[in-house]
Order: structure tokens, then C-alpha cells, then sequence
């Protein structure tokens, strides 16, 4: 889950996860689900389904971990979005 600000897009955060280098290992992201719980002020939680795939072997979890906290970078930077604890 993102926890970003209200006035963010979720095309925002979709086209930021997808201009982050995975080396064609990213295939799909899609919205799961927005919420925005109470008591977070001007806060939404946007739910993200990232699927990775490499075609000619099977993907470590160390390799797509590295892919996630690459995101996760890129959001705090250019949306100030942060996974939500």
C-alpha cells in the first residue's frame, strides 16, 4: 500500500512505478484499491498489484526485492508517497 497526498493521481503513481529501471522484469501494475482511512488528513492509501516475470528463468525474491525498494525510492522522491506501516 502507497500513502500519498489527496491531490496525487493514481495515473501519477502508476506512471512513476513504471519509469523506474526493471529491466523488462515489471510486466503489470494495476490499482487494487484506494482508501483513505480516517484520521490521516490529506491522505490516501492506494493498493498496487506488481507482477514480475523473466522469461528465461525463475525470479529470486532478493531480485524482485530490489526491484520493489527501487520503487519505493522513486515514490518518496517524486510524490513524497510512502508505503504504508
Amino acid at each position: 500500500c502507497i500513502l500519498a497526498d489527496n491531490n496525487i493521481k493514481q495515473g501519477d503513481i502508476i506512471n512513476t512505478i513504471l519509469s523506474v529501471n526493471t529491466g523488462k522484469l515489471l510486466q503489470k501494475v494495476s490499482l487494487y484499491d484506494i482508501f483513505e482511512p480516517k484520521g490521516e488528513g490529506s491522505k490516501k492509501s492506494y493498493t498496487y498489484s506488481l507482477e514480475y516475470r523473466a522469461d528465461d528463468r525463475t525470479l529470486t525474491n532478493e531480485e524482485v526485492n530490489i526491484l520493489q525498494d527501487k520503487i519505493v525510492v522513486e515514490l518518496q522522491k517524486k510524490l513524497k508517497a510512502e508505503l504504508r506501516k
